[in-house]
């Protein structure tokens, strides 16, 4: 069945053209001796604040004290969020000048990152300079570009009409996400399946299972010994979702903290299943929960041995639920809940299933080194999916700290060393070789990727392009060896073998052309993005398609600074851009009214719509489909 974009199009329009919230400040000194600025906004239902963050800008005596702090209250359907920041003063005479950034939610999607500039001066600073507006004025017009995009025809909104007028049957694809609930359910039903055959849980099965079989708890107790796993986890989401909002890690994927941190505990996990070191909670801990739940009965002895189980398990478990996590953050609470329920399901699984059929037992295979290799392995894998989440933080911020050389480079040397291992822990050589066989598989995939080859199947983990010049996964398709990261391409512009990487310069080259652009709104943590590349723009059908097209990649998380902040007015306000990924983010929302990533458009070199916009879908078919239908 098609789906679509027009409805979800009108919505996204609608949505955000009602539920922008607008904030306003006010300053006051406190009895300490410090400034306070407090911001104060109404949310629309269903919107809440995700994130904040004050900086100073210009300012002269006075300093950012600790992070702000975010209060709300229910108003009449609306939500009111205030935002304190404390500043110290240094001297009497100062001004602080700066900006409060702010990004806005719903469970479902993120606006792009707004601001609301602040400008306060003491009564001494005041005095001492009574031309400080006007030079303030002169200032603003040195330091910010302004802009209009009402002014600019290539920047005017997709409305309905628009769209309708354009008429093609466009494709199937939708900007989704990918995977959703049960894409998240699944990660965390198999994330509990492989903790069962790890050292700290498998050899508790048979244990277990005889304890209930040979006492009047039986098959009864063996039931509530696994409901009580699931309660015991769905607790910890609780906690999460609780302490940090419902949704307060949606939207993270292309924050540097959040990543790095992401990165640092992938690290820490997988050395540990390695067995550098070991993850455990105090030995203690284990013992007074044993002991307790010895001296209690009926439900709370039971759920007291599960609850010494998880505390037992932590080593092993911890590890893999860290792992899950990071991999649902993007999910928000809800995907916490789910994640975790469904690890706790296929942990909890085993202990009822085998009280009712206590025969089974004797099949299942004996404790052995297999428990101890399927331990190192998960932890090579870690170490590998880490690399991700650096990877991410590394392009969005221009640090170039991983290139993508690097970072194969570092694949290659963990698999190989994951192979080697399985040859010495096989006993026999033809044992490890065929375990090995994998690992090297996919080290002698990966090397031609040092040379420039695309090597698609990681490209959803390895960076799309590198920042040293060498070619990108788009360079490879496109046939360019060679462009400038930001303005036109370097390379021969008569034959469009090029991607661009600027709005204005793609469509200057349309109009040069008259050609048709094709616009690709995409991200450095957008997995499904990379999922695209590899699966569609690589068709040879495809890249003849494109190469028809002037094409232009904008990336919506990158993190570097443009080269002068911008003052844009939208709807009449006035906001700061500061980055060329809140630009692109802006343009996606104010030209189309959608914030999802990939997201696809075809426009002719007037910057009108032609066709349905196009979301995720690897259908190489839906996808020529739609390009031939934009006209």
């Amino acid at each position: 069945m098609k789906r679509h974009l027009l409805t979800l199009l009108l919505l996204f329009v609608s949505v955000i053209a009602f539920s922008q919230a607008e904030f306003t400040w006010k300053a006051s000194e406190s009895s300490s001796g410090e400034l306070v600025i407090t911001f104060t906004g109404m949310l629309d239902e269903g919107w809440h604040l995700n994130d904040q963050s004050v900086n100073l800008e210009n300012s002269e005596g006075v300093e950012l004290l600790g992070e702000p702090s975010v209060s709300s209250s229910e108003q009449g359907g609306k939500t009111k969020v205030v935002i304190t920041q404390r500043f110290t003063i240094a001297n009497e005479a100062y001004s602080a000048q700066g900006y409060m950034e702010y990004l806005i939610c719903t469970d479902g999607m993120c606006l792009a990152p707004q601001s609301v500039d602040f400008d306060y001066r003491s009564a001494a600073h005041i005095k001492e300079n009574p031309n400080y507006a006007a030079e303030l004025e002169e200032k603003m017009k040195s330091l910010y570009e302004f802009f209009d995009p009402s002014t600019d025809p290539l920047w005017k909104p997709v409305t309905p009409e628009a769209l309708a007028a354009a008429g093609g049957e466009g494709g199937d694809g939708s900007a989704s996400s990918g995977g959703g609930g049960w894409r998240i359910f699944l990660l965390g039903f198999l994330g509990g399946l492989v903790a069962l055959l790890t050292p700290c849980v498998w050899p508790i099965i048979p244990l277990t299972i005889s304890f209930f079989i040979k006492t009047e708890k039986g098959i009864k107790g063996a039931v509530l010994f696994g409901l009580s796993i699931i309660a015991i986890f769905m607790a910890l989401a609780v906690g999460i979702t609780t302490a940090f909002g419902a949704n307060t890690l949606n939207q993270l994927s292309t924050s540097a903290g959040f990543n790095v941190a992401c990165f640092i505990f992938l690290v820490i996990f997988g050395l540990s299943f390695i067995g550098v070191f070991s993850l455990a909670l105090p030995q203690s801990w284990g013992n007074a929960l044993d002991m307790k739940s010895s001296n209690t009965s009926g439900v709370v002895s039971i759920f007291l041995m599960a609850l010494t189980l998880v505390v037992v398990s932590f080593s092993c478990t911890a590890p893999i639920v860290g792992t899950l996590l990071v991999e649902v953050a993007s999910g928000g609470g809800s995907g916490t809940m789910i994640g975790l329920f469904a690890f706790s399901l296929a942990l909890a699984l085993p202990f009822m299933i085998f009280a009712m059929f206590p025969s089974a037992l004797k099949q299942l295979p004996k404790s052995g080194d297999w428990m101890t290799m399927i331990k190192v392995t998960l932890g090579f894998l870690e170490l590998a999916f880490s690399l991700k989440f650096l990877s991410v933080a590394d392009m969005a911020y221009g640090w170039g700290i991983l290139p993508r050389g690097l970072f194969l480079a570092i694949w290659i040397m963990l698999f190989a060393m994951l192979g080697i291992y399985y040859i010495y822990k096989a006993g026999k050589l033809w044992h490890g070789l065929l375990l090995a066989f994998l690992p090297f598989a996919l080290v002698i995939y990966l090397i031609p990727g040092l040379l420039g080859a695309p090597c698609t199947l990681v490209s959803a983990f390895a960076p799309p392009q590198e920042s040293d010049g060498t070619p990108t996964t788009w360079d490879v398709i496109m046939g360019n060896d060679e462009k400038d990261i930001w303005g036109s391409s370097t390379a021969s512009v008569a034959t469009n073998e090029s991607v661009y990487h600027d709005y204005k310069a793609a469509m200057e080259e349309a109009k040069r052309t008259s050609k048709r652009v094709f616009v690709d709104f995409t991200g450095y943590g957008c997995v499904n993005c990379r999922k695209m590349e590899a699966a569609v723009f690589t068709d040879v059908r495809v890249r003849d398609a494109m190469a028809k097209m002037v094409c232009v990649q904008l990336y919506v998380d990158d993190r570097s600074a443009l080269p002068k902040p911008m003052r844009v007015t939208v709807n009449g306000n006035q906001r700061s851009v500061r980055t060329y990924g809140d630009l692109w983010s802006l343009l996606e929302t104010y030209k189309f009214g959608f914030i999802a990533q990939p997201f696809y458009a075809i426009l002719n070199d007037e910057g009108d719509i032609l066709g349905e916009p196009y979301g995720y879908d690897e259908s190489v078919e839906n996808f020529l489909k739609w390009i031939g239908n934009a006209k």
